[in-house]
């Protein structure tokens, strides 16, 4: 695990819920609408502990819940961050926006977030197509890097994007060796035995 000045999960979560409503045009309103239907689908009625608006309009229903989802952000010892609502807060955020929260929630812990291969019809393709995204992707990032020939410490500022765009193309490639070694080679992974 990394150690040093990093923010905390609540605050990477925030970062990346502010960052999709300021960027895409998805409303606060219509995302807590999301988490809560998430949440109601994830968590058993008999482990809820977060009360969600019961009001019969729904626009304002919307409203509570957003104001609700809103205040978890907030420094108050009161309304931390509900962990039985993590998933289904990460699970409201459109694919690829989930993709990335994940993939810094997961280096946190050292890790590297690859998503499932899928076994639908084109996938095959499309995860080639990603692979060399990815991978293209990555070498544009490299190559404002080595503009000057070398990487050194004057490459700082640049640095976090090339890391970034490695991390992709690294996921793209892991599952493309997940997918050969299941559908070309047999080997199915212990987990998905069980």
């Amino acid at each position: 695990m990394r150690h040093g000045s990093h923010p905390t999960m609540p605050q990477v979560l925030e970062q990346h819920y502010r960052r999709l409503l300021h960027e895409t045009s998805i409303s606060e309103y219509v995302f807590a609408t999301e988490v809560r239907d998430h949440y109601e689908l994830l968590v058993p009625p008999s482990a809820r502990s977060i009360e969600w608006s019961q009001h019969p309009d729904p626009t304002t229903r919307m409203r509570r819940d957003a104001e609700k989802l809103s205040r978890w952000f907030r420094d108050d010892v009161h309304a931390r961050f509900p962990v039985e609502a993590l998933e289904a807060f990460i699970t409201a955020f459109p694919v690829e926006r989930r993709f990335a929260l994940q993939q810094e929630l997961a280096e946190r812990q050292d890790l590297l977030a690859v998503p499932m291969p899928h076994d639908m019809a084109g996938a095959d393709a499309a995860n080639l197509g990603r692979v060399a995204k990815e991978a293209g992707e990555a070498i544009v990032a490299l190559s404002e890097m080595f503009k000057d020939g070398r990487i050194d410490m004057r490459d700082a500022g640049l640095a976090p994007a090339a890391l970034n765009e490695i991390e992709q193309a690294l996921a793209a490639l892991v599952e493309m060796r997940e997918r050969i070694e299941r559908q070309a080679l047999g080997h199915v992974k212990e987990e998905s035995v069980r």
